[in-house]
């Protein structure tokens, strides 16, 4: 015959069993397979400026532009490189300086992401000219848009070009000068015309291509360079061959 178990003994058992309880009420539930799941491509990380939507990466629309949020300038993200019909040497065009340059260079800028813009540095003789020209196609006279400070001592001036998919207006931009023509907005120019001289940093050289309804003698000077208005383009695309 076994013995009876103590009081002890009982009250032991019986804290022991209570312990055990209090732990499984304690215990998170186990989880879920999906918990376990992996992530799906909606939620892999997307490219600047976009957002996963059902597994694809879609661009976030930007605010309109207002007085109180500009829009901010973009530099080169829909820049339009050179074509293939088109030589690859500079000195194959009609170039608008005076004296033959020494070297072209692409244009460094740290706000490009590493990518080279279509702009130029072209280092050419101090106080040489810096002529206006007329472009591959031009119809109508070229005309001086600005004068003043935009890639420091600058003159942009404006032509319409006729093209496959119809008249474009290309703007040539003449920066770091030695001084800013001093020519009236709009004067109409004879190929030939000084638009100033180079300085001693090489001349910032850029064709920019106005979007389809953009007016660019309603931009402000500092919205000229804005890819919200205007496309960057080889210059070898636009300059006339001899």
């Amino acid at each position: 015959m076994k013995p009876a178990p103590t009081a002890a003994l009982v009250a032991a058992v019986l804290a022991v069993a209570a312990l055990g309880g209090r732990l499984a009420r304690s215990r998170p539930p186990a989880s879920s397979p999906a918990a376990h799941a992996p992530a799906s491509a909606a939620s892999a990380e997307c490219p600047p400026r976009t957002l996963p939507d059902d597994g694809v990466c879609i661009p976030v629309p930007e605010a309109p532009a207002t007085a109180e949020t500009p829009i901010r300038r973009t530099l080169y993200e829909d820049r339009i490189f050179r074509r293939p019909d088109r030589p690859a040497d500079y000195y194959r065009y009609r170039l608008p300086f005076a004296s033959r340059p020494a070297r072209f260079a692409p244009a460094a800028n740290a706000l490009d992401g590493g990518v080279p813009p279509a702009g130029l540095l072209v280092t050419t003789a101090r106080g040489s000219a810096v002529r206006a020209v007329r472009l591959d196609g031009q119809t109508g006279p070229t005309t001086l848009l600005y004068a003043g400070r935009l890639v420091g001592a600058s003159a942009v001036t404006e032509h319409v070009v006729t093209r496959k998919d119809g008249a474009r207006t290309v703007l040539l931009v003449f920066g770091d000068l030695a001084a800013p023509p001093v020519l009236a907005p709009h004067a109409q120019l004879s190929e030939g015309a000084a638009l100033g001289t180079a300085g001693s940093r090489p001349v910032y050289f850029e064709a920019r291509v106005c979007r389809t309804g953009v007016e660019p003698r309603t931009l402000p000077p500092d919205q000229i360079l804005n890819d919200a208005f205007t496309v960057s383009e080889d210059v070898r695309n636009v300059l006339s061959l001899p």
